[in-house]
């Protein structure tokens, strides 16, 4: 199935624009299909399936999923503007419809395309999707930090923040092992992401620490960035493996990887990419741009660097290759 495109049968990182194995109680508009495996709390008024011309998706897909309690605030209109909704069945739930509103017990939720199939249904089987979903993710995001290219370095030189890549496998897959980069953000300061003559498909940047904190942007800009690979945004994953806490500015290039964090903030940030994390309550948007797997033309024994054509072999490089499967 070609990644972010909902079906039936929604169950993995690949399916999802936004997954929230938690808590939702942020103001955080999403793209493409979404999943709220905890509670959603928000009070702020929240769009999801925004693309309303976003091809190949009918009223009958699945757009946004919600597994435990669904509550909401009095200014706190929750919109599918594109697909249909599914609910976990804890004790109680009913669910009813009035023309485009639809009500889960007294709470009410907007699907645009009632007249085209859309409907709010419950699903038995959600939780033990988001349960399959939870260990997953978190196998993924520990699996990907067992990756090393030592080669791959981060400088800061003037207002550049540059990832050099001096090392890819076989399939061009650049890793990068690296303290948080966003500390360095000022609001002038630029990520450039530098191939030197590599043909790199797929970015991997691990960051260490338990707190990744940014209280300024980053400039983004896709000629320096997101325009250096293939697949642009789908093609880089921020992996932040141990993050408890993360807090963004600005606009975010590739797929936030945090299982175990509690997203925070109150000013917006745009991710154009995948977001996942345990909890969401910052302000800002989710762009229709989900991680693609990773090119697997061959299985790699070793890596390749400037100056040589082999070096040290990647911990486990061939689980790169079926993770998102």
């Amino acid at each position: 199935m070609c990644p972010c495109v909902p079906s039936s049968n929604l169950q993995s990182m690949s399916d999802y624009n936004l997954i929230v194995l938690g808590k939702y109680s942020g103001n955080c508009g999403v793209q493409g299909p979404s999943i709220i495996c905890g509670a959603y709390t928000s009070n702020s008024g929240v769009v999801f399936g925004i693309n309303s011309g976003r091809s190949g998706v009918t009223g009958k897909d699945v757009m946004l999923e919600i597994n435990k309690d669904y509550s909401i605030g009095s200014n706190g209109d929750v919109e599918v503007k594109i697909g249909s909704v599914r609910f976990g069945v804890p004790p109680n739930r009913t669910i009813t419809s009035t023309g485009t509103s639809w009500w889960i017990n007294s709470k009410k939720i907007i699907l645009k395309q009632t007249s085209q199939n859309a409907t709010a249904s419950a699903d038995a089987s959600l939780d033990g999707r988001c349960t399959n979903l939870n260990n997953m993710v978190s196998d993924v995001s520990k699996e990907l930090v067992q990756l090393s290219m030592s080669a791959n370095r981060v400088t800061t030189a003037g207002d550049k923040i540059n990832f050099n890549v001096n090392a890819t496998d076989c399939n061009g897959v650049a890793v990068f092992h690296i303290n948080s980069p966003f500390g360095s953000c000022d609001g002038t300061k630029k990520f450039y992401l530098n191939t030197n003559k590599f043909n790199v498909t797929l970015v991997i940047i691990n960051i260490n620490g338990t707190s990744v904190n940014q209280t300024k942007s980053c400039s983004y800009d896709a000629a320096v960035w997101g325009n250096k690979v293939p697949n642009k945004c789908r093609g880089i994953i921020w992996n932040m493996y141990n993050a408890n806490t993360v807090q963004l500015r600005g606009t975010i290039c590739g797929t936030v990887l945090a299982p175990q964090a509690k997203a925070t903030g109150t000013d917006g940030v745009n991710v154009i990419g995948g977001l996942v994390v345990n909890e969401l309550s910052w302000k800002g948007t989710v762009d229709d741009q989900c991680v693609l797997p990773s090119p697997c033309a061959e299985i790699c024994a070793s890596n390749r660097t400037s100056t040589t054509t082999t070096a040290a072999p990647i911990v486990k490089v061939a689980d790169i290759c079926k993770i998102y499967l």
